[in-house]
């Protein structure tokens, strides 16, 4: 799952045991089991009672979801460096 993906993740995209969402690049359609743990994360980020709230956003702004990418990215580089990696992660 792409981090646009699950920046966009909304609490009624789930739905039982599962998570539904729309592939922000090609708009394609998803549907994931959750296991137990992927449902104690989820719980952990919110609180799951507003249908229109974002997961693990706690505001909808895109300078929000920029710097969590950016902080992502730079964390898989050093990862990549670590590990002495050829290619970009």
């Amino acid at each position: 799952m792409s981090f646009v993906d699950i920046a966009y993740l909304k609490v009624s995209n789930i739905h039982g045991d599962r998570l539904t969402y729309d592939r922000q690049k090609t708009k394609r359609k998803f549907s994931i089991k959750l296991t137990d743990r992927a449902k104690e994360i989820v719980t952990r980020y919110n609180n799951l009672k507003n249908k229109k709230c974002y997961i693990f956003r706690k505001g909808q702004e895109y300078l929000d979801y920029r710097n969590a990418m950016r902080l992502m990215n730079k964390k898989l580089k050093d990862l990549g460096d670590l590990a002495e990696l050829d290619e970009p992660l």
